[in-house]
């Protein structure tokens, strides 16, 4: 599969404050891109965005599902820009060389077992549904039987973004010609590890534009 991830120029475009009104909980950086991780009232969210120079020419958002609760540790706002540079300027080889793995795996999920290498057990999970930790065994399960719960269903990547130890994912599965689902996910890794993830989608069958 052609590579799926956003080149990194080395600059550090002028992110706007995301959604109206919302806070910024994280924040990664890469070339033309930036992807937010935000908190507006009661509702949180991913967001994937796109700019020309300073100006802002492509977004993709998606709200965390309702009975999600809020974000554990929200409220970094103070803290995101640093962060974000310092993530921008850091070598992220092993970060875009886990992901082009896992995207290898989610084409031919009979390599499921794989992931065992990939994803600390147990990992925090943000969504969908509220924070928990998932058992590595359910997860292998999960994306092995894929094909065989559905034969017609199939993981798409249709885009990511890289920054030091951090990976937003903007993905879809596929049923046929149609969109079943689409959404956002972040990634916090350690290493070639992920050890944490955030997860948001849109409302089901809603493809991104």
């Amino acid at each position: 599969m052609a590579s799926a991830i956003t080149p990194h120029r080395g600059q550090l475009p002028r992110c706007g404050p995301g959604p109206p009104g919302a806070q910024i909980d994280d924040l990664l950086v890469a070339g033309e891109c930036a992807g937010l991780r935000w908190t507006r009232g009661e509702e949180t969210g991913l967001s994937l965005l796109r700019f020309e120079g300073e100006l802002l020419v492509q977004s993709w958002s998606a709200a965390r599902h309702t009975g999600g609760g809020p974000w554990p540790n929200a409220g970094v706002t103070a803290e995101v820009v640093p962060l974000a540079i310092k993530r921008a300027a850091a070598d992220r080889s092993s970060t875009h060389a886990t992901m082009e793995r896992y995207f290898a795996i989610r084409a031919d999920v009979s390599r499921a077992d794989e992931l065992r290498e990939m994803f600390r057990e147990p990992m925090v999970v943000h969504g969908p549904g509220p924070t928990r930790v998932e058992n590595l065994d359910e997860f292998v399960v999960r994306v092995k039987s894929e094909k065989d719960a559905d034969p017609l269903l199939a993981f798409r990547a249709d885009g990511v973004l890289c920054a030091g130890d951090r990976a937003l994912l903007r993905w879809s599965y596929l049923k046929g010609e149609a969109v079943a689902a689409a959404g956002l996910t972040l990634y916090a890794l350690d290493g070639a590890v992920v050890v944490e993830r955030w997860q948001t989608s849109l409302r089901e069958g809603v493809p991104w534009m």
